[in-house]
């Protein structure tokens, strides 16, 4: 009996925002119009330590410095200082809660990033900080009528607000408090920010690009009503898609860590703003390379705080119709340190060894047996070895490069990720990522199921179960240092990972075989890629296959491997996806899902290992583009 790798489908309100979350989730995101690059950037940085003594909101320790740190990382300083390693306060023996262990992991992950290669994109920066007791109610009201005077819709604005949030009863409209903020047993706040007042001041900020930070406690809790009131008809002013937003925020407890001397969102901010984002060393950050490493940043940098086993984790759900807002570019006669995406000749001398095929490097997640109400499969993890075999013996992929996780956790499969992304790859290296498995899916997101994630009845925080959203695994491949990345899902309603459409600069097919090999491998080197390929679409379930044999797209996708490319002894993705779709009942989906920029042409290609030796037409064409 076939099985079907799924469990059930949830409906759920469509939460449109972007969140760091208890435990991550991922990103919805819209198709925005293009706008031009922006003229000025106006900054307006918040942080609260102390509230009225009367009252019981309690005090914190770091968010004005998380404020003040923000607003000097988009300074127009040409050369800001970079983020030391962080000593840890001195710890009494009341602070036992942090243990030394910690204190050294937190020093650990607490790189330095120098930022002499980058530059703030921005012509103009104007920024404006409210810290302790000058950030009132009026005062930030104020001050965010005299953005909104000033900018234009061609300016980017960012917001940042550190404190705390006040997690009243349901049903209680979520809010800040402010410095004048009074909260007493049992009775209303007195002059709050409410969530909904947020959003208004947002709107009426002119420019049509904004970035939102909110390091508070449970701010999640603030997207349904910023979404709502950004959403209403007479307030919705993303004018046809031409505005674009990004919103970071925490969901559960926004964590402080004495070592740190920061919140754990704002630090992993900050740390990308120093150079973290910055992945491939061009002196480029943009706010989906910020959003891309965030991603993967704040939930790694917990777990090396807090270690393992603790009941929750603070991560990153993301909303964002951001695309083309570039925060940082190369310093006046600084050229970027590595390629920047074909300006650029590759040339062994500036580190991308034109004339050389590169290494492929493999990650293969995949489970049969499952724990908390999900059924069992019977050829997940057979699929996924046959993919290995066949890429080992007959595409010459080196098992030291390969990685697999059978019967994996979540925090294995972001472990995993987190290795690759903080490797050195070569410039023609590429990552193949293939998944077996139950895949789910909700209203949002598709999720892939890990052997011990929990059925979501009754629980809308399908991250807390333990499940991974298809857009935080989009997220954290597209900022991987690897410039060509292709992943394979075969997943029930995988194709709820579709994000940018088509293929259509690639050769396949006939073009394919009218085409030089060696260009075809030159063409494909050169542009930086991100693509998937899923074994169906975002509404049906796909089959396991009979038992002791493979799912019907893995069965398809073995026996295109098995012809080792053809004539040509080359196998790239545009091929490979059309004779699958041939092959198959049910339609498989591929794409780009790259938001950073993926190169137009970007194709990835398989070499069989008998045919990988370079051609002296091969070499000549690398020293030629």
């Amino acid at each position: 009996m076939q099985k079907i790798r799924t469990g059930m489908i949830h409906s759920v309100a469509l939460v449109m925002l972007l969140i760091s979350a208890d435990v991550p989730a991922g990103i919805m995101m819209i198709e925005p119009a293009r706008l031009g690059p922006p003229q000025r950037l106006f900054v307006l940085s918040i942080g609260i330590n102390k509230y009225p003594p009367q009252g019981t909101v309690p005090s914190i320790a770091f968010a004005e410095n998380d404020a003040r740190s923000v607003a000097e990382a988009f300074s127009p300083k040409p050369n800001p200082q970079p983020i030391q390693s962080l000593n840890p306060a001195p710890l009494s023996p009341q602070d036992g809660v942090i243990a030394q262990a910690r204190v050294d992991k937190a020093n650990a992950i607490a790189g330095a990033f120098s930022r002499q290669d980058r530059k703030l994109a921005f012509p103009e920066v104007f920024t404006k900080t409210l810290l302790g007791s000058d950030a009132t109610l009026d005062a930030i009201r104020d001050a965010m009528r005299a953005i909104a005077l000033r900018a234009s819709a061609s300016d980017a604005f960012l917001f940042y607000f550190g404190g705390m949030g006040l997690c009243l009863a349901d049903g209680e409209p979520y809010t800040f408090a402010v410095a004048d903020t009074l909260v007493l047993e049992g009775k209303k706040p007195e002059r709050p920010l409410r969530a909904s007042d947020l959003a208004t001041l947002l709107l009426q900020v002119p420019a049509k690009r904004q970035i939102v930070v909110l390091d508070t406690c449970d701010s999640r809790r603030a997207a349904d009503t910023i979404r709502a009131a950004m959403d209403t008809p007479d307030s919705f002013r993303l004018d046809a898609m031409q505005s674009q937003v990004s919103i970071f925020a925490t969901s559960g407890p926004s964590l402080e860590f004495v070592q740190l001397e920061h919140g754990l969102l704002t630090y992993c901010l900050l740390q990308a703003m120093a150079g973290g984002a910055d992945f491939d060393h061009s002196g480029v950050i943009t706010a989906a390379r910020l959003q891309g490493y965030l991603t993967w940043k704040v939930p790694e940098s917990f777990r090396s705080l807090e270690g393992e086993g603790v009941a929750f984790e603070e991560s990153l759900y993301a909303y964002s119709t951001m695309r083309e807002l570039t925060l940082t570019g190369p310093a006046a006669g600084n050229p970027p340190s590595a390629p920047s995406r074909g300006s650029r000749r590759a040339t062994p001398e500036n580190g991308a060894a034109g004339n050389d095929l590169g290494k492929d490097y493999l990650l293969i997640v995949a489970a049969d047996h499952y724990t908390n109400g999900w059924r069992d499969l019977n050829n997940a993890v057979r699929d996924a070895t046959a993919v290995r075999d066949e890429l080992i013996h007959n595409y010459g992929f080196s098992p030291e490069r390969v990685t697999e996780l059978i019967g994996a956790k979540k925090s294995d499969l972001i472990l995993a990720i987190n290795k690759f992304n903080t490797q050195s790859f070569g410039f023609n290296d590429r990552l193949l990522v293939y998944i077996a498995g139950h895949g789910f899916r909700d209203e949002n997101d598709g999720w892939l199921i890990f052997k011990d994630s929990r059925s979501p009845e009754g629980d809308v925080d399908y991250e807390s179960s333990r499940m991974m959203g298809f857009s935080r695994i989009r997220n954290v491949l597209e900022v991987s240092p690897i410039r060509h990345v292709l992943l394979i899902m075969d997943v029930c309603y995988g194709g709820t990972f579709e994000a940018t459409g088509g293929f259509q600069g690639m050769l396949g097919g006939a073009a394919k075989q009218k085409a030089d090999r060696d260009e075809i491998i030159v063409r494909a080197l050169k542009a930086r890629s991100r693509i998937y390929i899923t074994s169906g679409d975002a509404k049906h379930e796909v089959s396991d296959g009979e038992p002791g044999g493979h799912s019907p797209f893995t069965t398809a996708l073995l026996a295109e491997l098995a012809t080792r490319g053809g004539p040509q002894r080359l196998m790239d993705v545009a091929t490979l996806y059309q004779n699958l779709r041939g092959e198959l009942p049910l339609e498989p989906r591929a794409g780009y899902f790259d938001r950073t920029g993926t190169e137009q042409n970007a194709d990835f290609v398989l070499i069989p290992s008998n045919s990988s030796a370079q051609s002296s037409r091969f070499q000549a064409l690398t020293h030629s583009h």
